[in-house]
């Protein structure tokens, strides 16, 4: 049983890397991912059911956890040279040379910069859930509490908190949402978007299990999309201009939502009302114009 399950596991890694899905052939960060989980599960087999005769399979698991690692290490290290270089080849090379590897080694990063925004975002995003957790009992009073200020404020902060990562690349930023735009990237681009609002809501304390869990992610996903536009524009001071178009925007989404709560709330038989509330609401929300 153990042999099938690690044969079974070997398949799925190749039929990974060979497969035409997109996703996974042109975004690497998505096979760093299924790498690290896959030594992980490999891992976490009891010895006794490892085969007796397993000294390839673990050299196979050893190797592809050992590639996992230097790219993560060299996309890690590029991030630092994206200031100088932009998010290119060119900072994965200095990336590769500043840990002592040969400048070749950057082709280990099959779609080069754009898998580097893909590792910022990533990175990024579990800075921000770190930080969310770390805070999580200075923003239990949001639990079971909506569309209060506590809860506008905790928004405000968190999507602020995820923007100021994005400042010290600015200059470079309109690069890289030029290469987020190609139909090759834009799935991975969108899994990390909407991880990081779901982030934000589940910190949040939200338990909403009806249709607007998806309308409080997408909102939010919009409102950031819509200050990271603002953010590569401003010219104000410390960026202040963005952060009070946040505060606007925040202000946007739980008013919406709280009419989509309403709504939920309302009888049943309104159904032209509820249909036309709906609407409103993703119109504020700017989800209608997010997808065109």
């Amino acid at each position: 049983m153990a042999s099938s399950r690690l044969f079974t596991w070997k398949v799925i890694s190749l039929s990974v890397q060979k497969s035409s899905f997109p996703c996974y052939k042109q975004a690497s960060l998505y096979k760093l991912v299924y790498y690290h989980k896959y030594a992980a599960v490999q891992q976490n087999f009891n010895v006794e059911n490892r085969p007796d005769s397993g000294s390839d399979t673990e050299y196979e698991e050893e190797k592809i956890k050992d590639i996992s690692e230097l790219k993560v290490k060299i996309l890690e290290a590029a991030v630092n040279f994206v200031p100088e270089y932009g998010w290119s080849k060119k900072s994965l090379a200095h990336g590769a040379k500043s840990l002592g590897l040969s400048t070749a080694a950057h082709g280990l990063i099959e779609s080069g910069g754009a898998d580097l925004v893909h590792y910022f975002n990533f990175s990024s995003n579990r800075k921000l859930e770190q930080h969310l957790k770390e805070n999580a009992a200075e923003n239990e009073s949001c639990i079971a509490i909506s569309f209060r200020t506590d809860l506008k404020n905790f928004l405000e902060n968190a999507l602020e908190f995820r923007l100021r990562m994005v400042i010290p690349f600015v200059s470079n930023w309109p690069e890289a949402m030029a290469l987020m735009l190609f139909p090759t990237q834009i799935p991975a681009d969108t899994k990390n978007l909407l991880d990081m609002a779901d982030q934000i809501w589940h910190y949040s304390g939200d338990k909403s299990l009806d249709m607007s869990w998806y309308s409080k992610r997408l909102s939010v996903a919009a409102a950031y999309k819509a200050c990271e536009l603002s953010l590569i524009q401003d010219k104000s001071s410390d960026f202040s201009d963005t952060f009070e178009f946040l505060e606007r925007r925040v202000d946007t989404v739980t008013e919406a939502l709280q009419l989509l709560d309403k709504v939920n709330d309302s009888s049943k038989d309104l159904t032209e009302f509820t249909a036309g509330a709906l609407i409103t609401a993703r119109n504020l929300l700017g989800i209608n114009r997010w997808f065109r």
